[in-house]
């Protein structure tokens, strides 16, 4: 009863925060989810292909084994873009799950060859414990398979201290002993967890602070965006009447062969107005060659700073045919 009602919950949930926007995207588009999953919808819009960003998966079969160690060992980007990160809970928990099925394995060893251990009734765990382990078990290794990225893990890592807990229920009977040695597993995950680190910035009376004046951007502008990084936030500051549309990103490319790029093509090809290029200074040359492919090019020397308080390295340059 009370998973049923964690699902229609979930359900309820997902319906009113993420329903309107799904529904939109359905019949715009022909896939509630796009572009992503496109390889189950096959909306002649995307790709037909199940996008996955595959940055941070295992490289080695020594890696799917034992990845929880390598988020404490490797001093590499292993699962985040930081490479500071470090997190031990989840490797605590696997050697605790392999004590737990060594501990298994010795019961039914004993119960089968002494009467006495039969009659002992070694500690197990309850129905509630084991869907818990089930449910993490499966819920990693569906994470590794797909993502192995650390931040969609996160709502996991929340339930691996119980599930800490929940496996030394089976290995120590004391409770005393039990407790304390939880105390000192948490408090050696504390010491060796470094934290991902991501730039911050400081408050400010406008969150992002855009300043772009009508020279810049003229009403009567189509602007283009080509960037892997997030430089859209830029875009409200721009003259209502400005039309924005994305050339180039981390998942579309100007040469794929789908009803989207044929009709941001055919909006490139119809405007008369002026044309701006929104972009990163990161990425120049790409978005260049994303311009290129319509047939335009950006205006040497006239790339200026867009500025704002998220970052300075976000761009504004003049397109010409």
């Amino acid at each position: 009863m009370l998973t049923s009602g964690c699902v229609a919950g979930i359900a309820v949930g997902v319906a009113i925060a993420a329903g309107p926007w799904m529904l939109y995207l359905w019949h715009a588009y022909g896939n509630p989810l796009g572009p992503f999953y496109n390889g189950v919808f096959q909306s002649p819009y995307f790709q037909p292909t199940n996008f996955a960003d595959r940055r941070f998966l295992p490289k080695t079969t020594l890696q799917v084994i034992a990845y929880p160690f390598y988020f404490v060992l490797s001093r590499k980007r292993v699962v985040t873009e930081s490479s500071g990160f470090r997190e031990a809970r989840f490797a605590v928990a696997y050697v605790l799950i392999l004590a737990v099925m060594a501990r298994a394995l010795l019961d039914a060893y004993a119960a089968r060859h002494s009467s006495a251990a039969r009659g002992a009734g070694a500690m197990r765990l309850s129905r509630v414990d084991l869907a818990l382990l089930v449910f993490a078990v499966v819920s990693y290794v569906v994470w590794q398979r797909q993502f192995s990225i650390y931040r969609y893990v996160i709502p996991l890592e929340l339930l691996v201290p119980v599930l800490i807990y929940v496996l030394l229920s089976r290995l120590v009977a004391s409770e005393r002993r039990r407790i304390l040695l939880l105390v000192m597993l948490l408090a050696g995950v504390v010491v060796c967890t470094r934290s991902a680190r991501y730039r911050r910035v400081d408050w400010h009376p406008e969150l992002f602070g855009t300043r772009a004046d009508a020279a810049s951007v003229p009403p009567t502008a189509l602007l283009l965006i080509a960037s892997r990084e997030p430089v859209a936030f830029v875009v409200p500051a721009m003259p209502p009447s400005v039309r924005a549309v994305r050339i180039q990103s981390n998942i579309f490319r100007p040469e794929l062969r789908t009803r989207l790029a044929e009709e941001i093509r055919a909006v490139v090809a119809a405007h008369q107005g002026p044309i701006r290029l929104l972009s990163h200074a990161k990425g120049r040359g790409e978005a260049d060659r994303a311009v290129a492919a319509y047939g335009l090019r950006v205006v040497e020397g006239t790339c200026e700073q867009v500025p704002n308080h998220m970052d300075s390295g976000v761009e504004l340059c003049v397109v010409g045919r």
